[in-house]
C-alpha cells in the first residue's frame, strides 16, 4: 500500500508513505514527486481526474509506459489508486494498493480501497485543519503579543480576561492588575473630547456587547496612572459561538500625541497667540451658533465691541513687551466679568469683542442685562495696571498705567440681521463711545445707561 498526498502547488504528488515498496521505488516515485496528469501512472492520473484508476496489468498499460521498467524492479504487477478527498471534496492526494501478480479487484476490494482513502481522507484532514489551526494561532499570538495596538478581550459582562502587552502599557497596568477589571468602571473616567462623561450605557465596549454588532472608531479620554489623560480611539467587536454572544474584543490605539498636535492646530487656527482668547474664526463660528440657538429658544443675545483708550502711550514708552503684558491682563478680566457660556475674543491689536448668550426673551430685559454686564467690564477695565516693564540691561521696573475702554453694545438674534451687520452695529457704537470721551458704552447709536 502506499498513500501521496498533493503539494502545495496542487500540481504534483510528494510526501507520501509507502512502508511495503522497496527504498529505490521509494526514492524515484516519492522522492522525486510526480507532476499529476492524464496517462502519469495510476496515482498521477486518479490525482487529476479525481477518479479511481485501475491498472490490471502494469507491464501492458499505457499509464504504466515512462514507469513499467522501475515496476519491474520493484517486482509490481498491478495497482489500483483511490483519490483521497477532504470533508469540503478537494483533492487531498492518492491511495494505492500494489500487487506482485496482476490482479482485478473484487467489488469486496472496491469497497476496502474506498474505505481505506476515506479514512486516509479523515486523518490527513483533520491533521492539515490542526496544522493550519496552529499556525493561525501562532500568527494570531506573534501579532497579539508584538502589535503597537492594544487589544483587550472582555466576557460578557465586559470583565477584561485577556490583555497583550501594549494594552498594558497603554493603560500602565500589569496584567495581573488587569485580570477581571471591568471595563465599564468608574474609575476608568472616560470621557468624550468635549469633556463630558461617558456613561457605562455609552461606553463602545458595552455598546457592542448590548447591540451585538461592531462599534468602530470612538475617541474617548482615560486616566491613567504616571501619564494623566490619555486619548484612545477605540473599536470593539462582539464575538459569537453557535449563534450565541460570548465575549467581545476591544482594539485599542494611543492617539494622546496626535490628539495633542490637533489640539495645537486648532489652537494656532482659532486661537489669538498672546492672549489664548478666540480669535476672528472662531468668533465667527460661535456667533453662528449663537443665532442658530436663539432660533430654538427666542432668546436674544449680545454683542459688545471693545477698544483700549490708553494703550498706545505705554507701548511708546515703556515697549511693546509691557503692551503684551497689558493685553493679557485686559483679556483675563475680561474673562472673569461673563459667564462660561459667553465668549471673550481678541479682535486685533487693542480691540476685543465680547459676546454674550441665552439673554431674555424680552429685547429690554436683554439689553439690561448686557448694559449691566458692559458696565461691569467698564469698570474692570479702568482699575490700574501693574506691569514689569523691562528697562536697560533687561532689569525690570513696576509701572502703574491707567488704561479705559470705549464700549459699543448691540443685541442679536437669529432673522435679525447677519453676522456683519451686527458686527458693524457694534463697531459704530463704539467709535460713538470714543467720540463721546472714551470710557463710556453706547448702545446702538444711543449712549449707554453707564458713564
Amino acid at each position: 500500500m502506499q498513500y501521496f498526498l498533493l503539494t502545495e502547488d496542487g500540481q504534483h504528488l510528494g510526501q507520501g508513505v509507502a512502508p511495503s515498496l522497496p527504498d529505490f521505488y521509494n526514492a524515484a516515485i516519492i522522492d522525486a514527486g510526480i507532476e499529476i496528469g492524464m496517462g502519469v501512472g495510476s496515482c498521477g492520473t486518479a490525482a487529476f481526474t479525481g477518479e479511481r484508476v485501475i491498472v490490471e496489468d502494469i507491464s501492458s498499460h499505457p499509464y504504466w509506459a515512462d514507469y513499467k521498467t522501475l515496476a519491474a524492479q520493484a517486482g509490481l504487477a498491478a495497482c489500483w489508486s483511490q483519490p483521497i478527498v477532504s470533508s469540503a471534496g478537494q483533492i487531498l492526494g492518492t491511495f494505492a494498493i500494489y500487487y506482485r501478480q496482476t490482479t482485478a479487484p473484487t467489488p469486496q476490494d472496491i469497497a476496502t480501497i474506498e474505505k481505506l482513502a476515506s479514512l486516509a481522507g479523515i486523518v490527513i484532514d483533520y491533521k492539515q485543519t490542526q496544522a493550519a489551526l496552529k499556525a493561525s494561532e501562532d500568527k494570531f499570538r506573534t501579532l497579539f503579543e508584538t502589535t503597537s495596538h492594544g487589544v483587550v478581550f472582555l466576557d460578557v459582562d465586559g470583565h477584561i480576561t485577556s490583555a497583550n502587552p501594549a494594552a498594558q502599557r497603554i493603560w500602565g497596568l500589569t496584567m495581573a492588575q488587569l485580570q477581571d477589571q471591568v471595563s465599564l468602571d468608574s474609575g476608568w473616567n472616560s470621557i468624550r473630547e468635549d469633556g463630558s462623561s461617558i456613561s457605562a450605557e455609552q461606553h463602545p465596549i458595552m455598546l457592542a456587547l448590548k447591540s451585538g454588532q461592531p462599534v468602530k472608531d470612538v475617541m474617548l479620554g482615560v486616566q491613567v496612572p504616571e501619564r494623566g489623560l490619555v486619548w484612545l480611539m477605540v473599536s470593539a467587536t462582539p464575538m459569537f459561538q453557535d449563534g450565541q454572544l460570548t465575549k467581545a474584543y476591544a482594539i485599542l490605539e494611543d492617539v494622546t500625541e496626535r490628539h495633542q498636535m490637533q489640539l495645537q492646530v486648532q489652537q494656532l487656527a482659532f486661537n489669538d497667540a498672546l492672549t489664548q482668547l478666540p480669535n476672528r474664526r472662531l468668533l465667527a463660528d460661535r456667533l453662528q451658533h449663537a443665532l442658530t440657538a436663539s432660533k430654538r429658544s427666542s432668546s436674544y443675545g449680545a454683542l459688545m465691541f471693545l477698544d483700549l483708550d490708553n494703550f498706545k502711550p505705554l507701548n511708546d514708552t515703556c515697549g511693546h513687551d509691557a503692551g503684551d503684558l497689558l493685553l493679557v491682563e485686559v483679556a483675563r478680566r475680561l474673562k472673569s466679568c461673563v459667564r462660561e457660556v459667553d465668549t471673550v475674543a481678541r479682535f486685533g491689536g487693542d480691540e476685543f469683542v465680547v459676546m454674550l448668550v441665552n439673554l431674555d426673551t424680552d429685547r429690554a430685559k436683554s439689553q439690561e442685562q448686557a448694559l449691566s454686564v458692559a458696565e461691569k467690564i467698564r469698570i474692570s477695565l479702568a482699575e490700574p495696571y501693574e506691569i514689569q516693564a523691562k528697562t536697560a540691561g533687561d532689569a525690570t521696573r513696576l509701572v502703574t498705567h491707567h488704561c479705559t475702554a470705549s464700549m459699543g453694545v448691540t443685541l442679536f438674534i437669529h432673522g435679525e440681521g447677519e453676522q456683519a451687520a451686527i458686527l458693524q452695529r457694534a463697531d459704530a457704537a463704539m467709535y460713538q463711545a470714543k467720540d463721546a470721551g472714551r470710557n463710556t458704552i453706547w448702545f446702538d447709536g444711543k449712549a449707554g445707561t453707564f458713564e
